[in-house]
């Protein structure tokens, strides 16, 4: 299997996703790692409609998801895995996927986080993981839209550092 994308975004599956991130992989399959959508099959059945036809999409509880892209059914594949939140992130890692990348779309605001790009919020659990996955060898990138040029990932840490 070549993981060409691991995405936390909120929205999981959205225009974005479909009309930029797909097209730049080049994925064929699309796996969304998610225990509260596996309970909402109206969700799950509108966001099914807007995949292009070419590309395969399913949806798994998040630890589910990590055996299911070790078995054999996706060696061929090129596949986009989303996520909504950091923790998933983190624990789809820890669940046996290993992932060398994972790209940060779009964390809304709500306290008690803290606004560290124009379209990502983190709290300091959402940090601690991405520091725990960023020692494991994983580069974290914050990039809404492919072309987008991250900021370094020790800047977005420098946000939750006190002020001098």
């Amino acid at each position: 299997m070549s993981l060409v994308l691991v995405r936390v975004d909120c929205r999981l599956i959205h225009a974005q996703v479909l009309e930029s991130w797909i097209p730049e992989t080049q994925c064929n399959s699309l796996v969304v790692a998610n225990d509260q959508i596996m309970r909402d099959d109206l969700r799950r059945n509108i966001m099914s409609l807007f995949v292009p036809r070419e590309v395969e999409v399913g949806f798994f509880p998040v630890e589910e998801a990590a055996q299911e892209l070790n078995r054999d059914r996706y060696l061929d594949r090129r596949v986009a895995l989303l996520l909504a939140n950091c923790p998933d992130a983190l624990r789809i890692y820890r669940a046996g996927l290993k992932f060398e990348r994972l790209n940060l779309g779009n964390l809304i605001f709500a306290p008690p986080k803290t606004q560290v790009t124009g379209t990502v919020a983190l709290d300091k659990q959402d940090l601690a993981g991405l520091c725990e996955l960023e020692a494991e060898g994983v580069r974290i990138d914050l990039r809404n839209h492919p072309h987008d040029i991250p900021p370094p990932f020790a800047e977005i840490c420098a946000a939750f550092q006190p002020s001098a």
